[in-house]
């Protein structure tokens, strides 16, 4: 490649376009050029470029890559079309980011919580959930020492209830049983929806009514609920209480008898996505057992909860 010079007392100079010292790519006289229209005007200050161009390996920078994996899951995050980058330099920028996709359960925390033969409460803190207000209790109970009257639902019944960053078993009265208690506590995105409130039945009266405090999908959410029993004795139907949604913004807490009172605290679990569905099944046992239906589910992952 030759340059003419606009100054008569210069020398032609010859350049070529690639160069050996000069040479980035390792490939031999690659590069390019344009139709040099400064040359063809001037002189003025202004140049025209040759330069070489770079044939190396293309270099993939993903938005996630094991170096920066958050989520344990390759090549999964966001970008959007990059519109800062298509205006003028203006310190605004465009991001990618690595999607955290952690599911829709943050933390599970296992507390035990053990009522003594003289107490009528008794507390344990949560440590792992970030957000309390998403904990959802799944416990379970059992009577390690026998002690006081025989079936006296007042002592074994337990009420679970959270507050803040403190979970709380409770129960009317002691009657000399001890209560042991485990509860797993689970919290969960903050995609799904979790509503919690408390509920009752009072004496000489059969069912009680509580609202969700929003309209939800039957098919989408679940109830849990725990309660302790007040003056009701040891007849099993006054104690037994079954908890359902009677439509999309209450749910009826019922029971048998009408002796004695309830209170209770309750959370529904609501997903508005594709995470999960939920099935409720009926089922009236008359004998030793009964069965109920229900549509066609994946066993594998599948949890019945009562």
């Amino acid at each position: 490649m030759r340059f003419q010079s606009y100054l008569s007392a210069s020398t032609n100079l010859e350049d070529p376009v690639d160069n050996d010292s000069s040479d980035v790519d390792s490939s031999v006289d690659k590069g390019f050029y344009t139709n040099f229209i400064f040359q063809q005007l001037g002189p003025d200050s202004q140049y025209d470029q040759l330069r070489e161009q770079y044939f190396g390996d293309l270099t993939l920078d993903y938005v996630d890559n094991n170096t920066t994996d958050v989520d344990s899951s390759i090549g999964k995050g966001t970008h959007s079309g990059f519109p800062n980058q298509q205006s003028s330099p203006d310190s605004v920028y465009d991001t990618l980011t690595e999607e955290k996709n952690m599911g829709i359960v943050l933390s599970v925390e296992e507390l035990a919580i053990d009522l003594s033969t003289v107490s009528t409460s008794n507390t344990a803190a949560l440590t792992e959930a970030s957000n309390t207000s998403q904990v959802v209790p799944f416990a379970t109970r059992y009577v390690p020492t026998a002690g006081g009257t025989m079936d006296n639902h007042e002592s074994t019944l337990i009420d679970i209830s959270i507050s803040g960053s403190t979970v709380t078993a409770s129960r009317d009265e002691a009657d000399s049983k001890q209560v042991n208690t485990s509860i797993y506590c689970v919290e969960f995105d903050s995609s799904i929806n979790v509503y919690s409130g408390t509920f009752s039945i009072a004496s000489g009266s059969a069912t009680g009514t509580a609202n969700i405090g929003a309209t939800i999908s039957q098919t989408k959410g679940f109830l849990v609920f725990y309660y302790q029993a007040s003056g009701t004795g040891d007849n099993h139907p006054d104690n037994a209480v079954r908890g359902y949604f009677s439509s999309t913004t209450q749910m009826t807490f019922s029971r048998e008898g009408t002796t004695g009172s309830i209170s209770g605290h309750w959370w529904v679990v609501e997903d508005p996505g594709s995470n999960f569905d939920v099935d409720a099944v009926d089922v009236t046992v008359t004998g030793a057992s009964n069965t109920g239906s229900f549509g066609a589910v994946d066993m594998s992952r599948s949890v019945p909860w009562t």
